[in-house]
């Protein structure tokens, strides 16, 4: 049996990039080998920001790698009935620039305190493009949860954000995490968000 992950720890969103890479050389090399049956593994204890939710397309694009044609974008919108736009964004928020530095962005952790300012100016200006191509998109709430994240995260490259900001993108995770799991582990993520929340309101960070 093989057996492959999902890139969704430390993070908000997965990083589709990775995944489906790891999926593409992984599985495909136990597929040729002939090798029956496969796992997909993802991160659940301290560390797992990722809702669920978002796993779902990374869940059938390595079932049909594994078993089928790998053209999991089609059967993924034939299964849901989700426009190609919707589809898009859920790509565009799996790219290395969103997925791996959302949360260090928004909590100002170490890795992005020491980022440069032409780093810090190149991560805003792909976000702006990012936030561009989806700003008319009709997005599902967890969706549309990381695109106001993002928005955040931008106004926090430019020094715009408010300590609302926090508190609002806390509210919105709270009810989404509560739709699909049980409140345990919720509180030390939403500490994450009003300590942010407070930093800012203070400028300590």
């Amino acid at each position: 049996m093989a057996s492959t992950g999902l890139w969704n720890w430390n993070k908000y969103y997965p990083n589709f990039e990775l995944a489906l890479r790891n999926a593409e050389s992984f599985l495909g090399a136990a597929r040729e080998e002939g090798i029956e049956g496969f796992l997909v593994t993802a991160w659940g204890d301290n560390g797992s920001e990722c809702l669920f939710s978002f796993l779902d397309p990374l869940i059938l694009a390595s079932m049909e790698i594994a078993e089928g044609n790998g053209k999991w974008e089609e059967k993924w919108l034939a299964l849901t009935g989700e426009s190609e736009e919707v589809l898009k964004a859920r790509k565009l928020f799996g790219t290395r620039e969103v997925a791996d530095y959302l949360k260090h962005v928004l909590f100002a952790t170490l890795h992005y305190r020491r980022a440069s300012s032409d780093e810090k100016k190149e991560l805003a200006e792909k976000w702006r493009s990012i936030l561009e191509s989806v700003k008319n998109v009709d997005l599902p709430r967890d969706l549309d949860f990381i695109r106001k994240a993002i928005i955040v995260g931008l106004k926090r490259l430019e020094n715009k954000d408010d300590p609302a900001d926090y508190i609002l993108l806390a509210d919105i995770y709270a009810k989404l995490w509560l739709e699909e799991r049980k409140p345990h582990g919720l509180e030390k993520i939403t500490q994450r968000f009003w300590g942010a929340a407070g930093r800012r309101r203070y400028r300590i960070i």
